[in-house]
C-alpha cells in the first residue's frame, strides 16, 4: 500500500489476493491524493473485489486432521504438482533440504510449508529470510505459483518436470546441521557427512550478497 508499489503489479491474481484483506480505504490512509495515482484503477479493482469474498473459518475442521500435541509437521511425501505449469516438487527432497529445529520444543524437526510460499501474493516470505538463507534455498520461487492449480499425488505422472525447491532460513538451518552433523576438522559446520553447510546473506531487497560461504 506504500511507496507506489502497486504500480509494479500487473498480475490480476495478485490484485485478487490483495483484495481478500485490503480495500480502497487502506490505500487512501497510506497515500496522499490516492485518486490521482496512475494505478487508481488497480485500487478500484481491489476495492470492488474486496466485498465479494466470503470469510470462513476452518480452524475446528482442520483440528480433526491433525494431532498437534504429538505431530509438529505434516508428512512430506509424494509430489506437489503444478498442473498449470507442468512442474513438480518431490516433497521428501524438499523436506530434507529445508529441515530446521524449532517449534514448541527446541529440538522439533520441521520445515516451512512450501505451498504458502510458492503461492503468496504479497512478498511476505522475505520476512522469513531477513537474516539470509541456506545456499540451497530457492527463495526466488516465492510467489511464482500464485493462481496456479496445484495437486498432491503419491507418484509422479508423465509430462512433469521435477524442480529443485528449498526454503530455509540461514540460522535455523545452521542449528539443524550443527546438531545433526557437527563440525569438520577446521571447525566448519557440515550439512552431510562429506559436505559443508553453505549459507548466504540477502539484501533488504531480497538480493543475494557475496557467497556462498561455509559456516
Amino acid at each position: 500500500m506504500i511507496d507506489d508499489a502497486l504500480a509494479e503489479v500487473d498480475d490480476e491474481n495478485v490484485l485478487l489476493g490483495i483484495s481478500t484483506y485490503e480495500n480502497y480505504g487502506s490505500f487512501d490512509k497510506n497515500n496522499l491524493n490516492i485518486a490521482q495515482k496512475p494505478y487508481i484503477d488497480k485500487v478500484k479493482f481491489i476495492d470492488k473485489n474486496n466485498t465479494t469474498w466470503k470469510q470462513i473459518s476452518v480452524y475446528y475442521e482442520a483440528l480433526e486432521h491433525f494431532n498437534m500435541k504429538e505431530e509438529n509437521s505434516i508428512p512430506f511425501a509424494g509430489y506437489l504438482l503444478n498442473l498449470t505449469k507442468n512442474l513438480a516438487v518431490k516433497l521428501s527432497d524438499y523436506y530434507m533440504s529445508s529441515l530446521f529445529l524449532g517449534g514448541i520444543k527446541s529440538d522439533d524437526p520441521m520445515a516451512i510449508d512450501l505451498v504458502p510460499v510458492l503461492t503468496e501474493t504479497g512478498g511476505g516470505a522475505q520476512m522469513a529470510f531477513l537474516n539470509g538463507v541456506s545456499a540451497a534455498s530457492t527463495e526466488k520461487l516465492a510467489g511464482s505459483w500464485c493462481g496456479d492449480l496445484l495437486h498432491i499425488v503419491d507418484s509422479l505422472p508423465d509430462g512433469y518436470e521435477v524442480i529443485k525447491c528449498c526454503f530455509a532460513d540461514i540460522w535455523k538451518r545452521t542449528r539443524y546441521c550443527y546438531m545433526m552433523f557437527g563440525l569438520n576438522d577446521e571447525g566448519l559446520i557440515k550439512e552431510r557427512q562429506s559436505t559443508l553447510y553453505e549459507a548466504i546473506p540477502l539484501s533488504v531487497f531480497g538480493m543475494r550478497g557475496a557467497g556462498p560461504m561455509p559456516c
